[in-house]
Order: structure tokens, then C-alpha cells, then sequence
């Protein structure tokens, strides 16, 4: 109608200028709905966008959780390892002083076998004399207690020639 109006030529200059301004505010009305439309569509993909990272969000954060009880297994597996060589180190520790204090052991108790020996033969010495039977036999000549300390002092082993004499190895008579 308004197109009408001024093919005719009867709208007046004050109204022609409103209808181009109605023309104008339209024109800006359809740009400002693109606009808007443009942004609303944005706004969804944005609306998209988060959605997925907070799913990434919480996919990262079960992998993380999973990751540090991991951690944890591991730290303790080390903390059992390492308690484990220590208790080793401990034990090869114990052994080597045992080692050390096993070879004096021995010797004391040889120290005392031989000494042992030394009595009983000077008892079946005794007895051989009381008897008479040990006149007829090669006499041996037996140690005394301080030759036997001194051979013992010396490193120096019961001889196995004392079963003759009716002591048996553990040191027990026969």
C-alpha cells in the first residue's frame, strides 16, 4: 500500500521519510533475527562443547583415581621390597657374626674335649696300672694337663688313636 501511495505521488515528504525509516528498522529487525539465530545456534555448540568436556572431565578424573591407587600398590610393593632387603641384609649381617664366633665355639668345645680325653686317659691309665695289665703292654706316654692345654692352645686337634683307649669320638667311653 505504501508502495501504491507513492507511485501516486500523494504521500508527503514527512511520511516517505517515516516509511523509509519503517524499511530501514525492518531490514535491521531481519539482520539483528540472523544475528541472533547465529548465536543462539553458537550457544548450543558452545552448550555441546561443555557437555563433552565435563564427560572428558570425569573420564580423566576415574583414570587419575585408577592411576593413583596404582601408585599406591606400587609405593608399598617397594616399601615390602625394601623392608624384605633390609631383613635380608639383616640376616646375611647375623650370619657373618655367627660365622665369626662359630670357629671360637668350636674351638672352646675341642678345648674341652681334649681336656676331657686327657682325664679319661690318665683314669684308664690308672685303672691299666692298678690292674697290672699295663706293665705288659709298650707304655705311651700320656700328656699331661698342661702339655694338653698347650696343644690345644696351639690349634692342634684330639688325636683319633684315642679309641684304643676306649673313648669313643663324641668323647663318651666305650
Amino acid at each position: 500500500m505504501v508502495k501504491k501511495l507513492q507511485k501516486e505521488g500523494g504521500l508527503e515528504p514527512q511520511v516517505e521519510d517515516l516509511i523509509n525509516r519503517i524499511n530501514e528498522l525492518q531490514q535491521a529487525k531481519m539482520k539483528s533475527s540472523e544475528e541472533l539465530g547465529e548465536a543462539h545456534a553458537l550457544w548450543e555448540a558452545l552448550r555441546r562443547d561443555l557437555d563433552s568436556l565435563n564427560g572428558e572431565k570425569v573420564h580423566l578424573e576415574e583414570v587419575l583415581s585408577k592411576k593413583q591407587e596404582a601408585l599406591r600398590t606400587l609405593q608399598l610393593h617397594c616399601q615390602r621390597k625394601e623392608g624384605e632387603a633390609q631383613r635380608l641384609h639383616v640376616e646375611e649381617c647375623l650370619e657373618d657374626l655367627t660365622g665369626q664366633h662359630k670357629d671360637p665355639w668350636e674351638f672352646h668345645m675341642l678345648k674341652q674335649r681334649l681336656a676331657w680325653e686327657i682325664r679319661a686317659l690318665q683314669s684308664s691309665k690308672e685303672q691299666l696300672l692298678t690292674e697290672g695289665s699295663f706293665s705288659r703292654q709298650p707304655q705311651l706316654p700320656l700328656p699331661t694337663w698342661a702339655e694338653g692345654q698347650e696343644l690345644v692352645e696351639q690349634g692342634h686337634r684330639p688325636r683319633r688313636g684315642s679309641q684304643a683307649c676306649g673313648v669313643k669320638p663324641d668323647g663318651r667311653r666305650r
